[in-house]
């Protein structure tokens, strides 16, 4: 029989949601800081949600830092570019 929940239910059960937050961190991190910088702000997200809401207080802030620290370039980026 094949289940008919959808995948992102049978992912839920089948790691910690945390887990979910830092995977989804790193790629945007690594997405954001090759080519797409507007993906800075999802990997800030996961990062304070790590930080916040789980017991994972130093990849959550190394998450949040280096969203920022990408955030930061494109804004200067941008505004150097006026």
């Amino acid at each position: 029989m094949s289940d008919s929940r959808p995948w992102f239910e049978r992912l839920r059960e089948e790691y910690d949601e945390s887990d979910l937050f830092l995977v989804a961190g790193l790629a945007s991190v690594i997405a954001a800081w090759i080519r797409i910088p507007e993906l800075s702000v999802v990997a800030i997200y996961c990062g304070y949600r790590l930080y916040v809401n789980y017991d994972r207080r130093i990849s959550g802030g190394i998450l949040v830092v280096l969203g920022l620290a990408q955030l930061l370039r494109l804004v200067l980026f941008l505004a150097t570019q006026l």
